[in-house]
């Protein structure tokens, strides 16, 4: 169950990602992580009300809901600026790779340790990494895009290692839609403080948005069920193969251009992915 859970929220997030590369040319960071928060929230907390998944909301859970919340909007601005940045194509098999510092930290805290393929896994992933991050013949090996992408790696691989022990507690259902209505408050500061406005006008770019919350928040519902049905590992494995199917699409839909040694960045990253899987 847990792997077939996984894969619902591979398909989720890839949507989601590829609709936000869309928003963020029309636009701000900030705007789309505040109104796809909160409409993806509000939506999760709605239909777990409607559907009985949600019985009452525990008070206590909100110092993990809080704690959560600033994890997940620190990763989001660093994932939407790397976007911006680097393209979708090369941004996300930096992000995605959190299982990788995720894996680590299961390994250190909780004795979950790696197969040897997944070790294998590991090591292929971070050669990709490399791969897509280092341009030797620039001036600055390690770009702004691939520096951001990487914070946002590393800020997810903590959010998804500490989100298991509050989802068991506290149920799937409620904490995704508190967690996502809290990080659309602590957005809140910065999109007035930018100036973008607050309004949310009826058009395709606002539809856009409030679905990738949805899609956000139900492939979080999904990947927090998941890691109670199996381990860290397997289900970051499984997740983590969503720049597969985005970059395709990054370089057809969006002609965003990457060259050989990239591209074998995003394979060597994809074959350690795999390998996690295993």
């Amino acid at each position: 169950m847990g792997p077939l859970l996984a894969l619902t929220t591979l398909l989720s997030w890839s949507l989601a990602d590829l609709m936000a590369k869309y928003v963020l040319g029309k636009r701000s960071i900030w705007f789309v992580s505040f109104w796809g928060q909160l409409l993806g929230g509000t939506t999760i907390l709605a239909l777990g009300l409607i559907t009985g998944k949600i019985q009452n909301i525990a008070l206590e859970s909100w110092a993990w809901v809080l704690i959560l919340a600033i994890i997940n909007v620190i990763g989001m601005f660093f994932f939407y600026r790397a976007i911006q940045c680097k393209g979708i194509a090369l941004s996300l098999p930096i992000v995605y790779s959190w299982s990788v510092p995720a894996i680590l930290l299961a390994m250190i805290f909780l004795n979950q340790y790696p197969s040897t393929l997944q070790w294998i896994g590991v090591g292929a992933a971070i050669i990709g990494l490399f791969l897509v991050s280092v341009d030797h013949r620039a001036k600055r090996w390690v770009d702004s895009g691939s520096l951001v992408a990487f914070i946002s790696m590393l800020t997810w691989g903590l959010f998804y290692f500490l989100l298991r022990e509050p989802a068991e507690l506290y149920g799937e259902w409620e904490l995704t839609g508190s967690l996502k209505i809290m990080t659309a408050l602590l957005s809140l500061p910065f999109l007035l403080q930018s100036g973008s406005g607050l309004s949310l006008p009826a058009n395709r770019t606002s539809a856009a948005i409030g679905l990738i919350g949805f899609l956000d928040a139900l492939g979080l519902v999904a990947v927090s069920f998941a890691l109670q049905a199996s381990s860290i590992a397997i289900v970051t494995g499984i997740t983590s193969t969503a720049p597969v199917v985005v970059a395709c699409f990054g370089v057809l839909l969006f002609k965003e251009k990457i060259n050989r040694q990239q591209t074998l960045g995003i394979a060597s990253t994809t074959i350690g992915l795999v390998l996690l899987v295993i």
